[in-house]
């Protein structure tokens, strides 16, 4: 759950399609500005030179794990990726339309996070729509530092889990979880499923 930056949004309405993140060009830039190898990267984020050479080219899409993984290596807030984030939260509204916001390709998910721009923000809030829709789409469990609320806004979405047994979620349906507990969100159904998810650093 796992990849924009939000615009201050203009008070008409939606502006078109969420344009598509270049999180590759993100990656090089931020390694460049630290002089950075791709081994020296490595050995900081703890993903291997193969791929963060594959993510620096766009040739993966890194999973929410490895997103969080990149973050804390560069030093960075997880928004730092989606965009600039050099807007501190106190004092400032950031409004975000319909169809506006960036957003990025996973493996099993497409996310549009909103108030990518904000600086220290307390939680990441994201639109997400499931991709996946067999535990057989993952490679492994989806684990990361964090406290998670997924809202489901549209089709119907099963969350697996290492510990506990699968819930079913329909449309206003909820819950919250231990995303440190191996984790899997899929879609159920034939038609589309989205969902608001955030995320909050655990503890």
């Amino acid at each position: 759950m796992p990849l924009m930056d939000v615009r201050r949004a203009p008070e008409h309405g939606p502006s078109g399609p969420a344009p598509e993140i270049d999180l590759a060009a993100t990656m090089r830039r931020l390694r460049a500005d630290r002089g950075w190898t791709l081994e020296e990267a490595a050995g900081r984020t703890g993903l291997s030179r193969s791929a963060l050479s594959k993510i620096e080219r766009g040739e993966m899409s890194p999973t929410f794990q490895a997103m969080q993984k990149l973050a804390r290596g560069f030093g960075i807030e997880l928004a730092g990726l989606f965009g600039p984030a050099d807007s501190p939260l106190r004092g400032r509204r950031i409004v975000v339309r319909a169809g506006e916001g960036a957003a990025t390709e996973m493996p099993n998910y497409r996310l549009r996070p909103f108030g990518g721009g904000l600086k220290d923000a307390p939680f990441l809030a994201s639109e997400v729509t499931l991709r996946a829709r067999s535990l057989d789409d993952f490679e492994d469990w989806e684990r990361h530092d964090s406290d998670d609320f997924l809202y489901v806004l549209a089709g119907r979405v099963t969350l697996f889990s290492e510990r506990f047994g699968p819930v079913d979620l329909g449309p206003g349906d909820a819950v919250y979880f231990d995303a440190r507990i191996g984790h899997a969100a899929i879609a159920a159904g034939e038609g589309e499923a989205r969902a608001l998810w955030i995320t909050a650093p655990a503890g």
